[in-house]
C-alpha cells in the first residue's frame, strides 16, 4: 500500500502588506492533519538576503517573517539544483531583479518518507517564473550498453592487419543484411590484438553497437 501524505500547492500573497495572511494560512493548515506534508510553490518571498539578486536589497523583517513560518510549521526546505533564482523580472541592468521566489518545503516526516527527493530548477523561454520540479524518489540509473569496440592505433604498425582484416571480412561469407555485417565485423576483432614483440598480448573483446 502506498503511504498516504499531502501536497500543498501555493501562490503567495503579491502584496507585502498582506503576506502576514499567507503565513497564517499556512499555520492554520498545519493543524489540520498529522500526515506527512509537503508545500510547493510560488512563495513570493525569499529566505535569505542571498537568494535575492538586485541593486535593492530585500526587507529583512519580510524574509525573517517568512522563515518564522516555517520553522512553526516545522517545514524545511528541500534545497534545489540549477539556477540560483525562480524568478527574473526580464529588465535590463540596475533595474533587474532575480530572486529566488519559488520552492519545496517539507516537514520531517515527509523528508524520511523520501529521503532521496529533489528540487530541480528548470528554464523557460517565456515566464518569468522558471518551472520548478519536485522528484520524489531517486531516478534509477539508465542501463549501461556495452562498451563500444575502439580502433587502438598501434595496430597500424603490423604490416599483416590489411590482409587480416581482408581475410577475416572474406571468411564472414554474404552481407545482405546488419546481422551479417555485424558478424563480419565481429569475425574482424575477434583476434589477440597485433602487437610488437616485448608487448603483452591480449584478448580484444569489444561490442559494436547498432541502434
Amino acid at each position: 500500500m502506498e503511504p498516504t501524505w499531502r501536497l500543498t500547492c501555493v501562490y503567495g500573497e503579491p502584496r507585502t502588506e498582506d503576506r502576514h495572511e499567507m503565513w497564517s494560512m499556512l499555520q492554520n493548515l498545519k493543524n489540520e492533519s498529522d500526515l506527512p506534508w509537503c508545500v510547493l510553490g510560488d512563495f513570493n518571498e525569499a529566505m535569505w538576503s542571498f537568494e535575492h539578486f538586485s541593486v535593492t536589497p530585500r526587507s529583512e523583517s519580510q524574509m525573517l517573517a517568512f522563515r518564522d513560518t516555517l520553522e512553526m510549521c516545522g517545514l524545511v526546505d528541500l534545497g534545489f539544483s540549477g539556477l540560483p533564482f525562480t524568478f527574473d523580472n526580464k529588465r535590463k541592468g540596475r533595474r533587474n531583479v532575480r530572486v529566488r521566489l519559488d520552492r519545496a518545503v517539507a516537514d520531517n516526516q515527509w523528508r524520511n518518507m523520501f529521503a532521496e527527493a529533489r528540487v530541480v530548477h528548470k528554464v523557460s523561454p517565456c515566464s518569468d517564473h522558471s518551472p520548478i520540479i519536485l522528484y520524489c524518489e531517486k531516478e534509477e540509473e539508465p542501463l549501461q550498453r556495452p562498451n563500444r569496440r575502439q580502433y587502438e592505433v598501434m595496430w597500424e604498425r603490423e604490416a599483416s592487419l590489411p590482409d587480416h582484416i581482408s581475410n577475416a571480412w572474406v571468411e564472414a561469407g554474404p552481407k545482405s543484411n546488419l546481422g551479417q555485417v555485424r558478424a563480419g565485423l565481429g569475425k574482424i576483432w575477434d583476434f589477440r590484438a597485433l602487437v610488437s614483440p616485448g608487448q603483452i598480448n591480449k584478448k580484444v573483446t569489444i561490442w559494436f553497437v547498432f541502434v
